[in-house]
């Protein structure tokens, strides 16, 4: 009598899962998880800025009286953006969402939870899109619509942000060192001219320094020299090559897979922020929508969640048949309050 072996069986069983959902996309979020994020008002972005009056200060003779022309006081004008809403939706059927239910132990777990596992992976999702329009947005979109006016965009020396000119408010300028677009390699002493425009503006140093993976890479290897083996007498033991987290001058350096080829930004975290536009409440609201917090993150269970300070709305559109349409949306603006506290070197050579 022949033995009966699996291979016979195996079409007769259930196919069983393992209990994880192991997800194979990066929407890790670093920026958003990190600026400062406000609720904003009315019908656009809008922050009152303070530029210096046209005559300075003067010596004068003892006893002198004030001339005319001596009158001055500093300029208050307002700066504003428009809102831009983002958005991703989903649709599925109410078949679908009870069949994966039906599953219990033998497939993932974030399966048998349909719905709250689409709205995890579309929050993600919308999540990764604003994090790339806060560093690169130029306030055009894909589309033609108005979009985030990113970190990038803004960190400028010339033409208009927030509808003020900066060739009428020099102030409003940002500090840049660009190539022409000739890559150049990264320096300590390309570092040190870009904090010195921006201590010599703004009168302090950065916070941070945010950059890509690769500018990062070649900042650490500006180190090599000082990499060393750990022995206990008979031989190497460990190779100790760098540190996880880089810092220049005492500054973190930050690193975005999002950011612009061969950019580096240094910032000031007190002058900028994200500006959401609060949702006002209905009766009907309570019902069919929910306020969450944007999450972004690697996929990987235990893996990276960049939480943001950024809230979304769940909206149920209308229904039809048996089936169910969400969408995730949000309405905000990036604000660089102070462009002058930060400053961006382009043109840096990743090879």
């Amino acid at each position: 009598m022949a033995m009966e072996a699996l291979a016979g069986l195996s079409a007769a069983l259930g196919q069983a899962f393992a209990r994880d959902l192991f997800t194979q996309w990066n929407r890790s979020a670093i920026t958003a998880a990190e600026v400062p994020a406000r609720p904003g008002r009315g019908h656009n972005c809008a922050i009152d800025v303070e530029f210096s009056g046209s005559v300075d200060a003067v010596d004068v003779d003892e006893g002198s009286d004030v001339g005319a022309g001596e009158f001055d006081s500093d300029i208050d004008i307002p700066a504003t953006l428009p809102w831009a809403e983002y958005r991703k939706a989903f649709w599925i059927s109410e078949r679908t969402i009870d069949a994966a239910a039906s599953y219990g132990n033998v497939t993932a777990d974030a399966l048998v939870d349909l719905f709250g596992e689409r709205v995890m992976s579309a929050g993600a999702r919308l999540c990764s899109k604003i994090n790339r329009d806060l560093l690169n947005g130029t306030g055009t979109g894909t589309g033609g619509f108005q979009s985030i006016v990113g970190m990038v965009t803004a960190c400028a020396n010339s033409g208009t942000y927030f509808n003020v000119s900066r060739g009428a408010r020099p102030e409003w300028s940002a500090n840049v060192l660009a190539n022409g677009g000739v890559p150049r390699p990264l320096t300590m002493p390309l570092l040190a001219a870009l904090e010195q425009l921006i201590f010599v503006a703004f009168g302090a140093p950065p916070t941070a320094i945010r950059t890509t993976p690769g500018v990062w890479a070649k900042y650490e290897a500006l180190f090599e020299s000082i990499r060393r083996l750990a022995t206990d007498g008979n031989g190497p033991l460990a190779y100790r090559a760098g540190a996880s987290q880089l810092f220049w001058r005492g500054v973190p350096i930050i690193r975005d897979k999002d950011m612009p080829s061969g950019t580096l930004i240094m910032e000031n975290n007190a002058y900028h922020e994200v500006q959401f536009l609060p949702k006002a409440g209905t009766p009907r609201d309570a019902v069919i929508q929910e306020m969450r917090n944007l999450v972004g993150g690697n996929g990987n269970q235990g893996g990276i969640i960049t939480a943001t300070q950024i809230p979304f709305k769940i909206a149920a559109l209308a229904k039809q048949g048996s089936s169910v349409k969400f969408m995730l949306y949000t309405t905000l603006q990036y604000a660089l309050k102070r462009p002058n506290s930060f400053g961006k070197i382009t043109d840096i050579d990743e090879t």
